[in-house]
C-alpha cells in the first residue's frame, strides 16, 4: 500500500508502540452514542490512531476540547479538531470513555490524560494548536495517486454499505480510501452490490433508497454519469416489486 498517499489509512500499531491506548466510544457533537461497540484507540509518538481509516498524525491535530453535554447520567466527550492531510480540510471526531461495568456512566479522566499525551507529543515535536490557519490551499496534499497501487490519476472516495436483514440492519461509516479508476470499480462494485442484494430486507429498506445511491455515486470515478442511473434503479425496482405484490 501507498500510505503516503492517505496517511489517515494505517494498520493498527502494536501495543508496545504506544504511549496510551484504550477503548473509546464515538460519539455525534452533543455526545450521544453513534455506536456500542467502540474502537481501541492507540497513541503513537507519530499519529493518534482510531480505526483503520482515522489515523490522524500528531501534527494535523488542531484543537481538543472536553466537552461536558447534558443528560443523565451527564455525557462527557472529547471534540478533536484536526485537519484532513489529503484534502487540507478542517474536520472533528468526538470520543467518549464508559465505565468498565457497562451501565453507560461516562467518564472524564481517560478523556483529559488522552488530552495531555497529545499536546506533550505536540510540544516535544514544535507542533501546536492552530493547524488549521497553517494549512494553506497550496499546501494541501495533491490526489495524484492510488494508495493501492500508486496509479494516476486518483480520488478521496468514502465508500459506504447497508446491510438488512428483517430486524436487523447495519449501516457502515464510511471507508476513505484514495483510489484510481480500476481500484475505485473493484471497491466500489462489491459496496454497491452489497447493498442493493441485501440493503432493502426489512427495516433496511427506509434508509436504502439514500444509502444506495450513495454507493453507486462512489462509483463516479469509473463509470461517471452512469452512476446516477445505478442509485435510482435498484430503488424504482423495488418500488415495483412491491406494488405489483400489493395489486
Amino acid at each position: 500500500m501507498h500510505a503516503t498517499a492517505n496517511p489517515l489509512h494505517r494498520p493498527r500499531p502494536a501495543r508496545a508502540q504506544c504511549v496510551l491506548h484504550g477503548r473509546f466510544y464515538f460519539t455525534d457533537d452533543q455526545g450521544k452514542l453513534e455506536s456500542g461497540v467502540g474502537t481501541h484507540v492507540r497513541l503513537t509518538p507519530e499519529y493518534l490512531w482510531i480505526t483503520s481509516d482515522l489515523s490522524l498524525p500528531i501534527e494535523t491535530i488542531d484543537a481538543m476540547q472536553i466537552v461536558d453535554g447534558s443528560g443523565l447520567p451527564p455525557r462527557h466527550f472529547v471534540r478533536i479538531r484536526y485537519v484532513n492531510p489529503v484534502t487540507g480540510d478542517p474536520e472533528t471526531v468526538c470520543l467518549s470513555k464508559l465505565d468498565a461495568f457497562g451501565i453507560g456512566l461516562h467518564r472524564v479522566a481517560p478523556l483529559r490524560e488522552l488530552v495531555r499525551a497529545v499536546e506533550a507529543l505536540q510540544a516535544r515535536s514544535g507542533s501546536s494548536t492552530g493547524v488549521a490557519e497553517k494549512v494553506a490551499p497550496q499546501d494541501k496534499q495533491p490526489l495524484d495517486r492510488c494508495e493501492e497501487c500508486g496509479a494516476e490519476p486518483a480520488f478521496y472516495i468514502g465508500y459506504v454499505f447497508l446491510v438488512s436483514a428483517v430486524l436487523l440492519s447495519w449501516r457502515s461509516a464510511a471507508r476513505r480510501r484514495v483510489h484510481c479508476r480500476k481500484h475505485n470499480a473493484v471497491h466500489g462494485t462489491g459496496y454497491y452490490l452489497l447493498t442493493t442484494l441485501t440493503g432493502w430486507i426489512g427495516i433496511g429498506v427506509i434508509a436504502y433508497p439514500f444509502v444506495v445511491f450513495a454507493a453507486a455515486r462512489n462509483l463516479a470515478p469509473s463509470l461517471g454519469r452512469a452512476t446516477y442511473v445505478l442509485g435510482v434503479l435498484p430503488t424504482l425496482g423495488l418500488a415495483a416489486l412491491v406494488a405489483s405484490w400489493l395489486l
